[in-house]
């Protein structure tokens, strides 16, 4: 904002000078007490962000129960599957294995489905970015970029985590 504030005053200068001959003082007056604000653009002020913004949020939402409900069904997936598997692992345990080799074994089942899973999403999500950008008008965006970011990203890796301390671990005990 500093450095914006005197090529700021030698622009006003310089309109005052060549366009505002006709203008009555008090508003070249006014003019030349202007200056400028600089505000951080991460969150943007566009038009785009007050119409969409509440369908977004109602889809992140609806994106987050479809993920609940996907992780709850694969969770009950793994242990109607550990159910039948018990005998396998009692044989295992009864020749020798250790309980955490086991349970370590199925922590590393479950951990590989939620990768794949999480990737999977990330897939998803930057097809159907790019599916929903090609509704909007460009003529009237034309500088719009989609992409992942890294807090998307972060937020991926963060949900796949939870995913298998949660569902991965439950089925494993």
């Amino acid at each position: 904002q500093a450095a914006l504030q005197p090529l700021h005053q030698s622009f006003v200068a310089i309109t005052i000078e060549e366009s505002m001959s006709g203008y009555p003082e008090k508003d070249k007056e006014r003019y030349r007490m202007s200056s400028i604000a600089a505000s951080s653009g991460q969150w943007g002020t566009s038009w785009m962000r007050r119409i969409m913004g509440k369908p977004l949020w109602m889809l992140l939402g609806m994106v987050a129960l479809v993920l609940l409900v996907a992780c709850v069904n694969i969770a009950n997936l793994m242990i109607g599957r550990a159910v039948p598997r018990r005998s396998e692992l009692a044989v295992r345990n009864a020749i020798g294995a250790p309980r955490a080799h086991l349970v370590k074994q199925l922590f590393m089942e479950s951990s590989l489905l939620a990768i794949l899973g999480g990737l999977a999403g990330l897939i998803a999500a930057s097809w159907t970015t790019h599916l929903f950008v090609r509704f909007i008008p460009m003529s009237e965006t034309p500088t719009l970029t989609t992409g992942i970011s890294g807090t998307v990203l972060g937020f991926s890796l963060l949900a796949t985590l939870m995913a298998v301390l949660i569902f991965g671990l439950v089925p494993a005990f």
